[in-house]
């Protein structure tokens, strides 16, 4: 018996590269009519989160574009308003209430008693060294 191991029939194919995570996520939107104010447009905006609407305006000198979305138009179709976009700035984030941590004390603009109660009744494992509540 020989250990040598046949030849391959056919070689194996190198693996498509995944498209989908290469390219963006199309993102368009369709502007509709003015605003009341007469300076931005409504738009309706559909991306691979969902549909969104609102308005678009123009960024003003000094500004701060820090808590929007700062986008661009461009025309696809402009016989119906059809727009691709691009986003330039997207803001942070904000945590949800549940997320932002809460204090394991209570207030220091509570009275003597009041802290006395609540040590009682949450079994308080600090010192009694540490009775400085002073706020100042």
């Amino acid at each position: 018996m020989s250990d040598a191991k046949p030849p391959r029939s056919k070689p194996r194919a190198p693996k498509p590269k995944n498209l989908a995570a290469e390219t963006p996520a199309p993102d368009f939107a369709i502007l509709g009519g003015p605003t009341e104010d007469g300076e931005g447009t409504h738009l309706v905006r559909f991306r691979a989160g969902g549909v969104s609407a609102g308005e678009i305006r123009p960024v003003k000198e000094g500004e701060p574009v820090t808590h929007r979305e700062l986008v661009r138009l461009h025309p696809v179709d402009a016989e119906r308003r059809v727009m691709r976009v691009e986003t330039l700035h997207a803001p942070e984030p904000t945590p949800e209430r549940s997320e932002v941590a809460r204090p394991s004390r209570p207030a220091r603009v509570s009275n003597e008693r009041y802290r006395r109660n609540y040590d009682a009744i949450f079994e308080s494992k600090r010192s009694k060294e540490d009775d400085d509540w002073s706020v100042n």
